[in-house]
């Protein structure tokens, strides 16, 4: 059966804890970069470009991808500092290309982990906290915010152990940040109750 979010108190109202997201191990702080080519219609057919004209799949695309990851990070009580949930191998990746058919760029975001809650979760509806909030800051390299990207529905089910969470995004509008990004931090919070 599938967990509604719901859970019989015996008529009491649920004891919420308010959570703050904090970093455990970061042995990776750098962001790496490649260069690569790949082929349009490889593009076309993951779903991430939609050429008009459809001769443009057989040109090769110039990109650059950096990447971030971060090994463990923890949700944890504000009051007590009990752990709430862990996301491990987080990875962090943007990818920039120049769509060939009009000349635009175009920046594909996504962010990979794994979330385990420890006897928490996230419930939903009106009057409920809902989901976990995470903020990325994207900065260069004077520590200067380029952009900030929410990640969406971070939801913390009864049972999750190392669930598999995938965001992805394609922005087509603001893409500048891209070039002048060189660290990354982030911030997040929340409220939960228990299983």
């Amino acid at each position: 059966m599938a967990d509604s979010g719901f859970k019989d108190n015996g008529g009491e109202l649920p004891v919420y804890a308010n959570v703050k997201l904090l970093v455990e191990d970061d042995d990776e702080p750098e962001i790496v970069e490649k260069k690569f080519t790949v082929s349009g219609s490889l593009l076309h057919q993951l779903g991430l470009w939609f050429p008009l004209d459809l001769t443009y799949l057989q040109h090769d695309l110039e990109m650059t991808s950096r990447t971030r990851k971060i090994r463990r990070m923890r949700f944890v009580d504000t009051a007590d500092g009990t752990p709430i949930a862990t996301l491990t191998n987080i990875t962090v990746a943007a990818t920039k290309g120049v769509d060939p058919e009009n000349g635009r760029p175009w920046v594909y975001l996504g962010i990979d982990y794994y979330l385990t809650s420890h006897g928490y979760r996230t419930s939903e509806g009106p009057g409920l906290p809902g989901p976990l909030v995470v903020f990325l800051s994207f900065r260069n390299s004077a520590d200067g915010i380029v952009w900030v990207r929410k990640v969406e529905r971070t939801e913390l089910r009864c049972g999750h152990n190392n669930h598999h969470v995938f965001y992805t995004d394609v922005d087509r509008h603001v893409v500048g940040w891209f070039d002048h990004w060189r660290k990354l931090t982030w911030d997040g919070w929340g409220t939960v109750d228990q299983c």
